[in-house]
């Protein structure tokens, strides 16, 4: 069955992947969300497995960062989109404000990169582009608040719009149940009391969920978990 896979796998144009066992054509304009990517697949991505007592089967970090989307074709895609006949104005305006996001991305893992050579350390460049997405993430979503308070309601939908689509370059991350659920087993294995454990939990769980969600998440997954004692 596997060597009858393969060969329909290499049988098939280069536009076609097969999603769920049936081929499909690559859409004409790619969506950063819902798009199918320009690769050869054979399977969809599926949900993490639940393992045990519900808990959640965290990927491991170099599982993570094998899924970062890759910039570079991702720039490409979104060039031409916003070049299409196809699309509204309002959408060619989404891919322009899209594109300047990747640039920022590439830019920031760039500078990244620098830093590390300065440093004479060596970071895997997708675990570096994760990292900038996470600081822009967290950078966005403080403007909006900001904006928010001066009553900019416009300006803070425009950064939460923003902090979605960057959202799209992080490994699937996981809920504040999940995050919860690890939290409570961590505070449980480690026999932690108070709230003076709390950063020697967080680091664990910081360990143990990668880029799988955000540090503040993770911080009051955790400060939440240990005050339930």
């Amino acid at each position: 069955m596997l060597r009858q896979c393969c060969w329909v796998a290499r049988s098939l144009p280069r536009h076609v992947c097969t999603v769920g066992g049936s081929p499909q054509h690559r859409l004409p304009a790619r969506t950063f969300s819902q798009s199918v990517p320009t690769q050869l697949c054979l399977e969809q991505r599926s949900p993490p497995v639940r393992a045990g007592l519900g808990q959640p089967a965290v990927r491991s970090l170099s599982t993570q960062i094998s899924q970062a989307p890759d910039l570079k074709s991702e720039l490409k895609a979104t060039m031409l989109q916003t070049r299409s006949k196809d699309l509204s104005d309002e959408e060619r305006a989404d891919a322009k404000a899209k594109l300047t996001i990747i640039k920022g991305i590439m830019s920031g893992v760039k500078n990244a990169e620098i830093a590390e050579s300065a440093k004479a350390s060596t970071t895997d460049p997708a675990a570096l582009q994760i990292q900038v997405v996470q600081s822009m993430i967290k950078k966005g979503t403080q403007a909006a608040e900001e904006y928010k308070g001066a009553g900019r309601t416009d300006l803070a939908e425009k950064e939460l719009k923003e902090v979605r689509w960057l959202q799209d370059y992080l490994p699937p991350q996981l809920s504040s149940d999940e995050l919860k659920a690890i939290a409570t087993q961590l505070v449980t294995d480690m026999n932690a009391t108070s709230m003076k454990h709390m950063g020697r939990v967080i680091g664990a769980m910081r360990e143990k969920v990668g880029a799988g969600a955000p540090g503040g998440d993770i911080s009051a997954a955790v400060k939440e978990a240990l005050g339930t004692l």
